[in-house]
């Protein structure tokens, strides 16, 4: 599991390809498995403050949802975390031909507070997988979809019903029936 980070504090530019160099940074969502591991989401402020943001989360039933329902997720607030630690976290950024890159920084929080934050790792990586799991992820959507437009209409369930029921009859006449023709 991991954790969101957005990072509003200013990121070190020096190193990035041109291409992703002039990208609005606080605008992002970047991931990182240092802190929580709980799918929560944390924010470091303009002034280098780390915030957890703490939310009630419970599970909606929607039987029009393809899943059955969905969690929702109900803000309370943002929590300062006067936490001691190294927090490495990183995002794939699409580039604009055949390459994305894969970026990593490194921020040093004490007590809550950032000391330093540095850029680790940038990375070319082929935008050929990333396009290929997004062709995946729709196909999966498109056959969610059509599952759903499968199911039986309203209208349709109670004809279902009483053909059900009709077919229950016609098994239990059936087996009396042949009973009946045993014994004669």
């Amino acid at each position: 599991m991991f954790d969101v980070l957005l990072f509003e504090a200013p990121l070190p530019k020096e190193g990035l390809p041109s291409e992703i160099k002039d990208l609005d940074f606080s605008e992002e969502e970047f991931q990182t498995t240092d802190l929580n591991r709980g799918m929560d989401t944390w924010s470091v402020s303009n002034a280098g403050e780390l915030f957890m943001h703490e939310c009630d989360s419970s599970f909606v039933k929607d039987e029009t949802h393809p899943m059955g329902g969905y969690m929702k997720e109900i803000p309370k607030g943002l929590k300062l975390m006067e936490e001691t630690k190294s927090v490495h976290f990183y995002k794939v950024f699409e580039g604009k031909e055949k390459t994305d890159y894969w970026v990593s920084f490194d921020a040093l929080f004490r007590k809550g507070n950032l000391v330093s934050v540095d850029l680790n790792n940038v990375e070319e990586v082929p935008a050929e997988e990333r396009k290929k799991a997004q062709k995946h992820a729709e196909e999966i959507a498109k056959k969610t979809l059509r599952r759903e437009n499968n199911k039986l209409s309203p209208l349709l369930k109670p004809i279902k019903f009483t053909v059900g029921l009709l077919l229950i009859a016609l098994h239990f006449v059936g087996k009396n029936v042949s009973k009946l023709h045993a014994k004669l």
